[in-house]
């Protein structure tokens, strides 16, 4: 039961991006892919015929960090803005991370610009191993979450068990 619980931490993310801005999106999720970190991607994961609506709503509130890229063209995005008020809900109400990716110089939102966004602008390996070290640093703060939870678990069974063996 519990290797299943830490299971669901491996590195997994949600992208947000504009079809416009793909050629960046398919170099950078083939980069994640190689450093192990799982991207849900619209286009590989959704199927002829699903609910895109519905699949992406699923997504995001199954998923614990997001990936935002933002451009000139995101920021104009209708689908961009309906994935950033679902994310933002996530991020406010379940305690999830938003990682934005600036990929050229834009005007951000409001709520955007409170966080520290990664720049990949100017050099993208960089940005890249910046990116890396911090789903990394989500990832293990989710794991020692579950661990924590598994040992309160742990000794709340012992408890009842001690509780019942002093009963008897």
């Amino acid at each position: 039961m519990y290797p299943n619980r830490l299971k669901e931490y491996t590195p997994r993310v949600f992208v947000s991006y504009s079809n416009e801005d793909r050629s960046f999106v398919d170099r950078l999720v083939l980069d994640l892919k190689t450093r192990n970190v799982d991207a849900w991607l619209d286009q590989y994961e959704i199927r002829g015929g699903e609910s895109i609506l519905e699949a992406i709503e699923n997504a995001i509130s199954h998923i614990d960090t997001f990936l935002v890229v933002l451009s000139s063209n995101s920021l104009k995005s209708q689908w961009v803005r309906h994935e950033l008020q679902m994310i933002s809900h996530q991020v406010i109400t379940a305690e999830r991370t938003m990682i934005p990716l600036l990929i050229e110089r834009c005007e951000l939102p409001l709520f955007l610009r409170t966080r520290k966004f990664i720049d990949f602008t100017k050099d993208y390996e960089l940005a890249l191993r910046e990116l890396i070290s911090s789903i990394e640093h989500w990832q293990l703060a989710k794991k020692d979450e579950v661990l924590i939870s598994m040992i309160n678990d742990l000794e709340n069974k012992r408890g009842s068990l001690t509780r019942s063996i002093d009963q008897n």
